[in-house]
């Protein structure tokens, strides 16, 4: 008889605690002072076993609900080798792992009958087995000993063949209880080389003889990968039938955790409901953009919608930018407004950035409404917004946020702009390189500077031995190897011969200047 996997973990168990001079127990303390019990070991050999580290990794995109794959580096100390037996003789039970994700009515929901008629089958067989046992142990009773002995021996044989195949079938039945569902729905399936199904909870049957609600299948995990790709790859009458019964509930659907998908989804699939869906929205769109997911619809609906239908979006959110603007989910519908909008959306934007663009430049959000709109909008249009932030140039250089600001001016600006902002930084260029964010900044200063501008900065940074400094600090060596790999081979030789060679042997002492060094050797082959 076959040892079920609490028996193999329950023996492991006991083993181990022999083998470490313990009582056999049936519970273990862990690292942390926490008594662990048989059934939660077996749940962490199941978390651990590799086939369901393959099937956690493959959900796309991953089932939250889901106990993420137990790995070596955090196993509860003193369990290692237990785990390490489990899931090699453990039998693997997938249905352990998914305990009470699906819902306690999941074959009502599905109205698959299947396994109940393979119990009811497996009843009617123990019931008859169990009327021929007591049939024999009476015809037994009435003959002699020898006959007795006889009897006993072949009902052993008998119920031993019966249990074989009763477990046999079991692991069998177990095995397969997603395969008889898989097979009845295989086309709705993509296997993978193992000839399992990626999705093992993608069960939901589309065929025309089942009434599906849309609505609430779309507000579960499985069910809404269902309707989405239902919409992405079925007939057109399909996807006309499927957004018949959305439409009305558009606003409940995309502030879903996963219903939002199902209406970006229709956005980009289904022509009609790009005007239907700002319809839909009104009233609710300000709430929708400062929602976790009702952010993305809002965004799919400026991607996608007429012009007319984004100013319908935009008006709702006119009085409320900067809120959106700071907003850690309302800054990205801003950001796609402004890449998507018209030129009066656009200023709309600009103009209430007017008076906080500073304070936005240093915000976490609004510095990258400030960015988008540097990079996408006509440079006549922020003018006035880059006149308020170059004479800043060195506060924000020096700001965790500000500095990706000054990074994407002197990136996308114009000439007159970075030399603004080189005449604000001048004379704290070697400081400057030893920041952390500001660091950064200098890097594209003289990447973007002109030949004239970069003479001017090595010229402050060869004053007092600055680049010395710079060589053995953790962020500054970091902008003397972009200027290195900048500048010709005369300069890197002035700067191997007045600084390098005199300094050679504490610089080689110095781990970040090892990095220098190679790449002097790389470039100019030379041997230091």
């Amino acid at each position: 008889m076959t040892n079920t996997s609490k028996d193999i973990v329950q023996q492991l168990l006991f083993n181990e605690s022999r083998s470490t001079s313990a009582p056999p127990q049936m519970d273990r303390i862990g690292s942390s002072g926490e008594v662990i019990s048989l059934e939660d070991l077996e749940k962490q050999a199941y978390r651990a076993h590799p086939e369901y580290h393959q099937y956690y990794f493959q959900q796309k995109p991953a089932d939250p609900r889901l106990p993420k794959p137990l790995f070596e580096e955090n196993l509860p100390k003193g369990y290692e080798s237990v785990l390490k037996k489990a899931f090699k003789t453990t039998p693997f039970n997938l249905d352990k792992i998914l305990e009470g994700l699906s819902g306690p009515n999941l074959r009502n929901e599905l109205r698959i009958e299947n396994e109940e008629s393979y119990e009811e089958e497996d009843d009617d067989d123990n019931s008859e087995e169990d009327n021929s046992e007591e049939d024999n142990t009476n015809e037994s009773s009435e003959e002699g000993n020898s006959e007795e002995d006889s009897e006993e021996e072949s009902e052993s044989s008998e119920e031993s063949s019966e249990e074989e195949e009763s477990e046999s079938y079991e692991e069998d039945n177990q095995m397969n209880r997603y395969s008889r569902y898989q097979q009845q729905y295989q086309p709705n399936y993509q296997y993978n080389g193992n000839s399992y199904p990626i999705n093992f909870g993608y069960i939901y049957p589309i065929n025309d003889n089942v009434t599906l609600d849309y609505v609430s299948m779309s507000k579960e995990h499985n069910g809404s990968r269902t309707v989405q790709q239902s919409i992405e790859k079925g007939s057109e009458d399909e996807r006309q039938k499927i957004w018949r019964t959305l439409q009305e509930h558009v606003v409940e659907l995309s502030s879903d955790l996963f219903a939002n998908y199902v209406i970006q989804k229709a956005i980009e699939f289904i022509p009609e409901s790009r005007h239907i869906v700002p319809q839909k929205m009104k009233g609710n769109v300000l709430r929708l953009t400062l929602h976790m997911y009702g952010c993305r619809v809002v965004q799919k609906a400026v991607e996608y919608a007429s012009m007319k239908d984004r100013r319908l979006l935009f008006e709702e959110l006119r009085k409320s930018l900067v809120r959106c603007i700071e907003d850690q989910n309302g800054n990205h519908v801003i950001q796609k407004c402004v890449e998507k909008g018209d030129r009066q959306m656009v200023m709309d934007i600009v103009n209430a950035l007017q008076g906080i663009v500073l304070e936005c430049c240093k915000h976490p959000y609004g510095c990258r409404v400030v960015q988008r709109v540097i990079e996408s909008v006509d440079y006549d249009c922020v003018t006035e917004l880059l006149q308020v932030i170059e004479p800043h140039s060195l506060d924000l250089t020096e700001d965790q946020y500000g500095n990706y600001v000054v990074q994407n001016v002197l990136e996308r600006g114009y000439p007159n702009d970075r030399h603004n902002i080189l005449q604000q930084i001048k004379g704290n260029i070697v400081r400057l390189s030893m920041g952390k964010y500001s660091s950064n900044v200098i890097e594209k200063c003289f990447k973007f500077a002109t030949q004239n501008e970069r003479q001017q900065i090595l010229e402050e940074i060869y004053q007092n031995n600055g680049i010395l400094q710079m060589m053995q600090d953790q962020f500054a060596n970091y902008v003397v190897q972009k200027i290195i790999e900048a500048i010709d081979s005369s300069e890197r030789e002035k700067i191997v011969e007045l600084f390098i060679k005199p300094n050679l042997t504490i610089l080689k002492k110095v781990t970040y200047t090892k990095h220098i060094l190679n790449l002097l050797e790389t470039l100019d082959d030379i041997h230091l």
